[in-house]
């Protein structure tokens, strides 16, 4: 996400203004979950608990998980370094430490 307030997922969905993450999270706590880990770069979390967190919040558990450039590459040979996070893995990684 480019920057929450101007990301296309959170855009309104229906007549109740809910975004795609409310439905996710909706469903994820309907079946039983109680706590919610959300990855997102630091510079971003001001703003994700403005649009997103603090409406959750109430309803379920929810953690914070810092995705950052070059956490977890160092221990790969690459060549060069990254200039984006690497993805769904790279986002699981970073939410488990």
């Amino acid at each position: 996400m480019a920057a929450v307030t101007a990301c296309e997922a959170n855009r309104p969905v229906d007549e109740h203004g809910q975004i795609i993450i409310d439905y996710s999270i909706y469903d994820a706590v309907h079946v039983g979950f109680s706590k919610v880990i959300c990855v997102i770069k630091p510079e971003m979390e001001a703003a994700f608990r403005e649009v997103i967190g603090n409406r959750i919040s109430p309803f379920v558990t929810l953690h914070y998980a810092y995705q950052r450039l070059g956490y977890f590459t160092c221990r790969f040979q690459r060549t060069g370094r990254p200039t984006k996070p690497l993805g769904t893995v790279y986002a699981v990684l970073c939410a488990n430490f």
